[in-house]
């Protein structure tokens, strides 16, 4: 049975903020229009990248995180601190075994990210599948997600108990073999 990231994903965000690091949800009834108009996506690539979800052990991984403004008008998204996305990465048992932020690099926090009308900012890294810089990643299904920590709603739905999907989250499996 698959474990739900963001499920996971959402409990840390919620923890986070009650532990004064990061405000998840803002509580408005109505959410920025950036909220609608900016889409994060997640991609697995491979040393040459190429997108794909399937790697051989030991095999490096770049995790690729893209925002898109997908609105014809400038979009302003109001970031909670001083990130503008985060990538999480969990092993097979469900563990959160990388975290990698990626800093806005301004002087003050929180900050606003500018976004023109189509335009895409990514983000990214490269794993070689060491886990703590000492143990290799074993085979298995890993699931990457990635998220702008903003002022748009992340909450759980009341009807479902399950967390919102939305657009500024993603997630994905990839298998090592």
């Amino acid at each position: 049975m698959s474990r739900n990231v963001a499920g996971t994903v959402a409990d840390a965000l919620m923890a986070a903020a009650a532990g004064g690091v990061v405000v998840a949800c803002s509580g408005a009834a109505d959410p920025p229009a950036a909220c609608d108009a900016i889409i994060v996506e997640i991609a697995t690539l491979d040393s040459n990248r190429f997108a794909t979800d399937m790697f051989f052990q030991g095999e490096p991984i770049i995790f690729e995180a893209s925002m898109t403004n997908s609105s014809t008008r400038r979009q302003t998204l109001e970031l909670n601190g001083c990130s503008e996305a985060d990538i999480l990465v969990y092993d097979p048992q469900g563990r959160l075994i990388i975290e990698q932020s990626f800093q806005a690099g301004a002087d003050s926090c929180p900050v606003s990210q500018t976004f023109e009308a189509g335009e895409v900012k990514t983000f990214s890294f490269g794993w070689g599948q060491r886990i703590d810089n000492d143990t290799a990643a074993s085979p298995g299904e890993y699931e990457v997600a990635a998220w702008s920590p903003s002022d748009c709603l992340f909450e759980a739905d009341d009807a479902t108990g399950s967390p919102m999907q939305h657009n500024l989250f993603d997630q994905k499996k990839f298998t090592i073999e």
